[in-house]
């Protein structure tokens, strides 16, 4: 349930791409007060009727995102649609708009049809049709993003031109608003259409805790980017902290969820924020994983919700650390850099 918020709230939304072929996402993120709000019912809205959305209404996620699929119509020259997301919290109602271009030329479609949450397991179905006909024996493969949140084979279209496939969710998987994308080739021509499913399979207790900083809250760094296609390699000073499951008193707190991660280069500057897991392991005392998502800001044109995996190597008072970043429109940040350790720095098991 959603508490009445004491803050101002606020709504923001992007898209996986400045212009849409066929198919993409558009995303929107819940704060108040800056801190990520769960369980607020977000709608989506295009004034293009040949732009649709799927769902267009959802629910945000542990990080206060949610997602739709943006489908164009086939045989849709290129064009204009603006999207709006809105939303009511307490007396606050909260709106925002989006203007979009995209084109479709395919004459087949694609269609996705799942549950809005699937917890632990499900079953993902969608048909191909080509200028009215089905599409029979054709292989769909599916992406998501964020990336690998559930396993979801390849399926294969029937005489009718429908298919379904198993979706798995890995136990531990915190509630993630995921946007997966299904395509097939049909005669050559790509077909492909999104949908926003919420996956979870969430743990009950915590498979560990760590906290993980940077000492001095700084450490030189060289991170490759790639900005719209054009890839960079930048220099500058990085911190990154975590904190997952340590609460007050050393206990096992599976509440307890955050990170972030800043660099700052000459003319490059690059932050992730409201950082939320998907899941996260403990190698002994040494090294921990965790995989989760973040809002990007700062002054570069990067912007948006990434993907986001850090991996931490512990050997004495020093670390390396493996950090790669990625959104739906192709941008990354990925670095590999070797710093001293915060002195709260600790990995371990839930019982110590």
């Amino acid at each position: 349930m959603v508490m009445c918020p004491s803050s101002q709230c606020s709504i923001e939304l992007t898209s996986s791409g400045e212009s849409i072929d066929c198919t993409g996402n558009v995303f929107a993120v819940v704060t108040c007060g800056g801190v990520p709000v769960e369980g607020v019912t977000v709608d989506f809205n295009s004034d293009n009727p040949n732009f649709t959305l799927n769902p267009t209404s959802d629910v945000t996620d542990s990080q206060g995102d949610v997602a739709a699929g943006l489908n164009i119509a086939p045989n849709t020259p290129t064009q204009d649609a603006n999207i709006t997301a809105s939303a009511t919290i307490g007396t606050q109602t909260l709106s925002t708009t989006l203007l979009v271009s995209g084109q479709c030329a395919n004459t087949c479609s694609l269609t996705l049809a799942a549950a809005s949450e699937i917890d632990c397991s499900g079953v993902l179905s969608g048909r191909i049709v080509c200028g009215g006909q089905p599409q029979s024996g054709l292989t769909v493969t599916f992406t998501q993003f964020p990336e690998a949140v559930a396993t979801i084979p390849a399926a294969t279209t029937d005489a009718t031109g429908n298919f379904t496939t198993n979706i798995t969710v890995p136990a531990g998987t915190a509630l993630t608003s995921t946007v997966v994308s299904g395509t097939a080739i049909v005669g050559g021509q790509t077909v492909s259409s999104s949908i926003d499913i919420d996956f979870s399979c969430r743990a009950t207790t915590c498979p560990c805790k760590f906290r993980l900083g940077v000492r001095g809250s700084s450490a030189p760094a060289t991170a490759n980017v790639v900005n719209q296609g054009v890839p960079s390699t930048v220099s500058g000073n990085i911190n990154v902290t975590a904190n997952q499951c340590y609460g007050r008193g050393e206990r096992c707190d599976p509440t307890v969820d955050n990170f972030s991660i800043s660099f700052s280069g000459a003319t490059f500057t690059f932050n992730l924020a409201q950082g939320r897991r998907i899941r996260f392991s403990c190698i002994g005392e040494r090294g921990a994983t965790l995989e989760g998502t973040a809002n990007a800001t700062g002054s570069s044109t990067i912007q948006g919700l990434f993907d986001v995996f850090i991996g931490f190597t512990r050997s004495g008072s020093t670390a390396t650390w493996n950090i790669l970043a990625t959104n739906q429109a192709g941008d990354s940040f990925s670095t590999t850099f070797t710093s001293g350790i915060s002195s709260e720095t600790e990995i371990e098991d839930c019982d110590d």
